[in-house]
């Protein structure tokens, strides 16, 4: 599907790609060497990335030295210069409202540190508003549940989180970008004059073109 979608896909306005999480499968760090091979038949522009929960703790590490010419986000920023202007972008696997049964048997203190990276990523986006940047959320789970339309309503707390909601409601960044939501039925969603995009390629069956300023400037993601 991915390759597939490449091949349909105009990269002659991109300046860079977006990775939302989820590029490998339960762990297999090795598997990304298929996907970089894949994605550079038909581009050379940076890739930027979060981890998804398909990336494992374990396998982060090991991403991250292995790929270097990825510039991996991980409940940090970093500043990408396109076109001449600064764009802020916080990246995070991000949170759940109800951590899965598998993450409270698994992951001690599993609340708890969703509670301190939601805080970091609030931190991490009015700093960047406060410095007057376009600012980019490079999320996982959805930090809403809008765009979760068509997956069972019953799982829609372990897979998003309506508490994030509230940061961006607050906070207001620019463009939120996630995945994650594979049967998603809307994949677009505006809180406020905040962009949300689901880029799950299962849902969007496509590449996302993303612009920063509504034509001006076009990211892949």
């Amino acid at each position: 599907m991915y390759e597939e979608a490449l091949k349909e896909f105009d990269f002659s306005k991109v300046e860079a790609l977006f990775f939302a999480g989820d590029m490998i499968f339960k762990g297999r760090w090795y598997e990304f060497s298929n996907v970089l091979k894949v994605t550079r038949k038909f581009t050379d522009k940076p890739i930027y990335a979060c981890f998804g929960n398909e990336e494992f703790d374990v396998a982060i590490p090991l991403l991250m030295k292995k790929y270097t010419e990825v510039t991996w986000i991980s409940d940090e920023h970093t500043v990408v210069e396109l076109s001449g202007e600064k764009i802020w972008v916080v990246g995070s696997k991000g949170v759940l409202d109800r951590p899965t049964r598998w993450q409270r048997k698994n992951i001690p203190n599993i609340d708890n540190i969703y509670k301190e990276r939601m805080e970091k990523l609030r931190e991490l986006i009015v700093e960047g508003k406060n410095k007057k940047y376009t600012t980019i959320l490079l999320i996982h789970y959805p930090p809403t549940y809008s765009t979760l339309v068509g997956e069972p309503r019953y799982a829609w707390p372990e897979m998003a989180s309506s508490k994030m909601e509230k940061v961006l409601k607050e906070t207001k960044p620019n463009i939120v970008i996630h995945g994650h939501s594979h049967n998603s039925k809307k994949t677009f969603t505006m809180l406020g004059s905040t962009r949300i995009y689901n880029v799950s390629l299962p849902a969007t069956k496509k590449i996302t073109t993303i612009p920063i300023k509504w034509g001006l400037l076009e990211f892949f993601s």
